[in-house]
């Protein structure tokens, strides 16, 4: 083999008894290694002039797909059919034109390409798909609907406060909001960015001797989970597991404990505490759910996640917050 990787199409080299043969892509029809690159001479017109070149094959199949390394370091990508010795040449612009012509038989191919970017690893993964008869949907980007009901139950950061004392109950409310999930190339894996909106009211009143209180909690929050997603197969129906960091940025804080002190007939009252959380809370969500069947790229989804919150930073460290949720959405 030549040294020059932007050589090899011109010419192999062989040794015999220490002299170096070098044979050209008109004296060789094809020529391999053992578990490892095979190349096979084709002709094409390359700068308007036509020539046979040394092609390796990247894939073989009934569609075949060869590169060329050309003068320049210029790395051209062909394919073929198994019974063919004409090439098509597959460029940025215009390779799902000519891919389509190829796989033109297989509806769900089709729809694939537009999934296919213009590099090596989708290209092969894609052609491996249709060679094998394994039309399923690949990986493509989407984004999305979310709506969920949510369960969030609090949770003292001091054992010796007063709020350790309160007895908390699952605080029901709704979520909105959307996200945009990204393929890892043509893996099963995938990260999915997303932003939505809930907000929760509730009281609740408990005692701590010798004083009475009321936790007062009004509150809205922004919520911004990044999660690395796994998907356990790509067909319609596919189950998968999610998890990541969260973020949960507190947008209105109407939050406060109110001390009840009797004093014979009269109750005094002061606010011991407001706000009672902080602006801004991190923490970890995890997953899992099942994409259902998709429609003209439309498809529907159920999960159920858990959430742990922290307060994040020096002020207001009196609660965390866990949340179980049950969603719905629809993606396009």
């Amino acid at each position: 083999m030549v040294n020059d990787i932007t050589m090899n199409f011109r010419y192999c080299q062989l040794f015999n008894n220490g002299d170096i043969i070098r044979l050209k892509p008109d004296q060789v029809e094809e020529y391999g290694f053992n578990n490892g690159p095979v190349y096979k001479a084709f002709t094409i017109t390359l700068k308007s002039k036509p020539g046979r070149f040394f092609f390796e094959r990247l894939l073989k199949g009934r569609i075949n797909l060869y590169s060329l390394n050309a003068e320049g370091g210029i790395r051209r990508l062909y394919v073929n059919g198994s019974d063919s010795t004409h090439l098509d040449e597959l460029t940025k612009k215009g390779y799902k034109d000519v891919l389509e012509k190829y796989v033109g038989d297989q509806l769900q191919a089709v729809s694939n390409l537009n999934s296919v970017s213009f590099n090596e690893e989708d290209l092969i993964f894609f052609l491996q798909e249709y060679n094998d008869s394994t039309f399923r949907p690949l990986k493509r980007m989407h984004f999305g609907f979310r709506l969920g009901m949510d369960a969030t139950r609090f949770s003292a950061v001091d054992n010796e406060s007063p709020y350790s004392k309160a007895k908390y109950k699952n605080d029901y409310t709704v979520s909105v909001g959307a996200f945009l999930n990204v393929p890892l190339e043509m893996s099963n894996y995938s990260v999915t960015s997303e932003i939505y909106y809930k907000a929760n009211r509730n009281t609740t009143i408990f005692d701590y001797a010798p004083f009475s209180y009321a936790l007062d909690m009004d509150y809205a929050s922004i919520n911004i989970p990044v999660l690395l997603k796994y998907s356990f197969s790509n067909t319609n129906n596919s189950p998968y597991v999610l998890a990541g960091p969260l973020y949960s940025r507190i947008i209105k804080n109407e939050t406060s404990l109110y001390q009840y002190e009797p004093l014979t007939n009269i109750v005094n009252t002061r606010v011991l505490e407001s706000p009672v959380l902080g602006e801004n809370m991190g923490g970890f969500s995890i997953g899992c759910g099942i994409g259902f069947v998709q429609v003209d790229r439309i498809g529907l989804f159920g999960e159920m996640r858990y959430n742990q919150l922290f307060n994040l930073g020096g002020f207001a460290k009196n609660l965390n917050f866990s949340e179980l949720s049950l969603m719905i959405g629809i993606q396009f």
